[in-house]
């Protein structure tokens, strides 16, 4: 068997590169003030996606809700007229990069840029509108992430509440899952309307969870806001601030 060796001076390269890819790693996770006025702001992540993302489009029409849609841009090359449909509802568009790369804060700063460069030319060409508003996949930020966020204008948004629906079709489970932690305060929330860049039907579920909540929640004294509102909030403001230490 051959045994493959590699410089010194390389590996020390690997390993200094790996080291700067991870300054400033943090994610994205927010704690609720139980000061804050009860509200929550709905966001979903990884559509457009089908009849999922229209079903969560009808429910929100019903209860004269705005969301934000951190939208991917395989999805929207994919379906281009959802992702319109989003916008033209009154709804915020923000950038979830173009493939949810996992591993995408650690990239090169060049690679970063290109990658959310390519979904904001993407989103804006479907919806008409330009993205201000980031979600990293998996909420995973770093130094060289937050550069390409602020040369484009991008503010990144993290969540107060992730419940992994993404992994249930149960309805039921997805909404006891958010009702248990919700306690009082202010809650940026996400739920999966879509499952990374496949196509995924089931995701409808996250509207017949909708269904449940929003009742519920409304009955419990809770106001439904937008991101645009809640994000000038001093307590996410001095969340956001340190988590970017």
């Amino acid at each position: 068997m051959r045994v493959v060796r590699f410089p010194a001076i390389a590996l020390l390269s690997l390993s200094s590169q790996l080291l700067i890819g991870c300054v400033g790693m943090h994610f994205l996770q927010y704690r609720s003030s139980p000061m804050a006025s009860p509200t929550i702001c709905l966001t979903f992540d990884d559509g457009p996606n089908g009849e999922a993302t229209e079903r969560v489009l009808e429910v929100l029409r019903q209860h004269h809700l705005q969301a934000t849609f951190f939208l991917l841009g395989k999805n929207v090359e994919r379906e281009p007229l959802l992702a319109r449909r989003i916008a033209e509802e009154g709804h915020i568009v923000g950038n979830h990069s173009y493939g949810h790369e996992t591993f995408l804060a650690f990239y090169s700063v060049q690679r970063i840029k290109r990658n959310l460069e390519r979904t904001n030319r993407l989103i804006t060409e479907s919806t008409g509108v330009t993205p201000r508003y980031f979600r990293p996949p998996n909420g995973l930020m770093t130094a060289r992430l937050q550069r390409v966020c602020d040369e484009l204008g991008l503010t990144p948004v993290g969540v107060h509440l992730f419940v992994h629906d993404s992994f249930t079709t149960n309805a039921s489970v997805i909404a006891q899952r958010v009702l248990r932690r919700i306690r009082g305060g202010s809650y940026i929330l996400v739920l999966h309307d879509g499952f990374g860049t496949s196509a995924a039907p089931a995701r409808t579920v996250v509207a017949d969870a909708l269904e449940r909540l929003i009742p519920t929640l409304q009955q419990r004294g809770y106001r439904w806001v937008g991101l645009d509102e809640l994000i000038r909030e001093p307590a996410l403001a001095a969340i956001s601030s340190t988590t970017n230490r």
